[in-house]
């Protein structure tokens, strides 16, 4: 078909999942289209995608199975990465050929304090109708709705539970900062999470992630993790999720893929990185990222194929069905 045509049906597909819609038939044209040509290949084979145009911002994860009598989505039956080019992971693998391994298990970021309002303050910031200007700030930095994500301290305490106290570092609230999100010592874990806002813009340059916007005492902090500054870290983890709304999307770049939030992490040593493809609800996410890391700690899984495993859960749930609650996370980088 017509690249305009699959397209099109893919801004329809991710319009319908977004919408919280559980019938996932609304997919089949469009499975047809991508997998029917190649679906006696399929058997249970994991599945590496490298998109063009909008298919990169496809959940294929959710696409029906191709030419099947069940109505069911695609990771019942695989693991799926993406890739936003071979020649970007060749490079990648080069870097990491040589490096040592990261010694600890897990740094979690979490819950940051956006607002001069926000009751962890305790009224210490005294003109907050002159300090909500700084929080309009985070809207103009591609942040929509730059509210306090309150399930993601308890997202952060179901992954520390699994860890012991020598093998993590935690930073909740205040501490999620540039100085220790910058932290050379990061380079000691091999998995590292961020559960905040992703402010996306049109320009990759200009995207960032949300740190806290005021310190304990309610002075002002430059509340951006730019590309910029995700560029310049020292990384040598095997995993960085970043728990956060559209951290997928960045600038379609031909024959490079998409550059963004991801691309940096991956140049500033992680392996694989896990990111949505949509604004996430707060509570399903937390859910799934418990199931994703016990998956990982406890069940011994590889990324990969934990990611699928916690989907799968979701999926099979009655509360978190629909895509939309589990859909937007998508594996890319590393698959071996």
């Amino acid at each position: 078909p017509p690249r305009a045509e699959i397209e099109a049906e893919v801004e329809a597909f991710r319009d319908f999942i977004t919408s919280q819609s559980k019938d996932l038939t609304q997919g089949d044209k469009l499975s047809q289209m991508l997998l029917s040509p190649i679906a006696d290949q399929l058997d249970d084979q994991r599945l590496i995608i490298v998109g063009n145009g909008k298919l990169q911002l496809l959940p294929f994860a959710a696409l029906p199975l191709p030419n099947s009598s069940e109505t069911a989505p695609l990771i019942v039956n695989h693991e799926i990465v993406t890739l936003p080019s071979f020649t970007s992971l060749a490079v990648q693998r080069e870097q990491w050929a040589n490096r040592p391994q990261a010694q600890k298990t897990l740094a979690v970021f979490a819950d940051p304090v956006f607002n001069p309002r926000d009751s962890r303050l305790g009224g210490t910031v005294e003109d907050t109708s002159q300090d909500l200007s700084d929080f309009t700030n985070l809207v103009r930095a591609g942040c929509n709705d730059p509210k306090r994500l309150e399930y993601t301290q308890e997202e952060a305490e179901m992954l520390l539970a699994q860890v012991p106290d020598a093998q993590e570092f935690k930073a909740l609230g205040f501490d999620v900062n540039r100085n220790t999100v910058t932290s050379s010592q990061l380079e000691q874990y091999q998995m590292v999470h961020l559960a905040t806002h992703g402010c996306i813009q049109d320009n990759p340059l200009l995207s960032s992630l949300a740190l806290s916007l005021y310190s304990e005492q309610g002075e002002k902090l430059d509340g951006l993790l730019r590309l910029q500054d995700i560029f310049n870290l020292q990384l040598n983890a095997e995993l960085v999720v970043l728990s956060a709304c559209q951290t997928a999307v960045g600038e379609d770049v031909r024959g490079e893929g998409v550059i963004g939030l991801t691309r940096g992490f991956m140049y500033a040593g992680a392996e694989r990185v896990v990111v949505s493809l949509w604004s996430v609800n707060d509570l399903a996410t937390s859910r799934l990222m418990g199931d994703y890391y016990q998956q990982m700690l406890e069940e011994e899984l590889d990324p990969l194929a934990a990611l699928r495993e916690a989907q799968l859960k979701m999926w099979e749930s009655e509360q978190w069905t629909a895509p939309y609650y589990w859909a937007a996370f998508t594996l890319q980088g590393e698959w071996q």
